[in-house]
């Protein structure tokens, strides 16, 4: 009989212990699947990333000025100043990192819960929610140097910074040290955590719910509206930890640096800016996640049922 591993996101253990005749799928397609998708949902989705963290470090101490009144705003000058290149900026670095966080999230995702689950073929939503976010957080601390300098790459206007990803690896490394290159760890951890154990977990429910109402089939549009939701709940709950991980990365070095960890950076933003500065680039960064769920959810099923067929063979 055929393969049927391919076919969802997330194999079930339920679909695992129902086939056990059928061929085991390898553990380098999780792997090499769902870092593929990832980088295109990434490709995708750029702009509305730069754009998302010029306004989270607008009014901060290395953006004083207020720039932009909005994402909109923002693009329209990023591209009457830099070009349309300038949507672009930090391309590079973040391919390479989706390539590293995106591939060990989604490769360990359903290790971890098969573990934790035991001999249990129906997870609970708790176990899944504990698997995404210690999944995420394996991921983002080894690929934390590649989003330290995507980000660092997207703040920079001027272009004067880095002339290229291998320039910002090689001039971290020797003003910062090896250390440097794990600045603004913690909250990109914990942003990770949330982001994966929100977003995955909604979008199950979520998904759920709309193809029980009857008015959704298991479709694309079923999955457009699901990942969009589940992107909505995580942007909520990870906008604070992404603004205050944006600004740590971003920061330099020394004498001229503004925090000294993420309680100093979260109590001087609220203290200069207000509350409301924690959620600075929320649209765009819900504009970037949900369509980023939808396009790496549905290109990854796809990758997953082309390496399913391949193998098959």
């Amino acid at each position: 009989p055929q393969s049927t591993w391919g076919q969802h996101p997330f194999v079930t253990r339920e679909k695992m212990s129902s086939n056990t005749q059928q061929r085991q799928e390898p553990p380098w397609v999780r792997f090499v699947t769902g870092g593929l998708a990832s980088m295109t949902a990434e490709t995708v989705t750029i702009p509305v990333d730069v754009t998302k963290i010029r306004l989270q470090l607008q009014g901060s101490g290395d953006s004083p000025d207020k720039m932009y009144n909005g994402m909109v705003d923002c693009m329209r000058k990023t591209v009457k100043n830099e070009g349309i290149g300038g949507l672009y900026k930090g391309l590079a670095p973040a391919v390479l990192r989706q390539a590293v966080y995106s591939s060990i999230r989604m490769g360990v995702y359903e290790p971890i819960r098969n573990a934790i689950a035991g001999d249990n073929p129906n997870p609970s939503f708790l176990i899944k929610f504990a698997s995404g976010a210690s999944a995420g957080a394996i991921g983002s601390f080894v690929a934390n140097p590649t989003d330290l300098v995507k980000i660092r790459m997207q703040a920079d206007r001027t272009g004067t910074r880095y002339t290229s990803t291998a320039h910002a690896f090689r001039d971290i490394l020797s003003t910062e040290g090896f250390l440097g290159m794990w600045k603004g760890c913690a909250p990109n951890v914990q942003r990770a955590i949330l982001v994966n154990a929100a977003e995955l977990s909604t979008y199950d429910q979520c998904k759920s719910i709309l193809l029980h109402s009857g008015l959704f089939v298991d479709g694309p549009f079923a999955h457009f509206t699901a990942s969009f939701m589940a992107g909505f709940c995580a942007a909520c709950v990870s906008s604070p930890v992404d603004v205050m991980k944006t600004r740590l990365m971003n920061q330099k070095a020394g004498k001229e640096r503004l925090y000294t960890g993420m309680i100093d950076c979260m109590s001087k933003t609220v203290k200069n800016e207000g509350v409301l500065a924690l959620y600075k680039g929320f649209t765009p960064n819900w504009m970037r996640i949900g369509p980023w769920c939808v396009v790496m959810f549905m290109t990854y099923e796809q990758y997953r049922s082309l390496a399913r067929s391949v193998w098959d063979k």
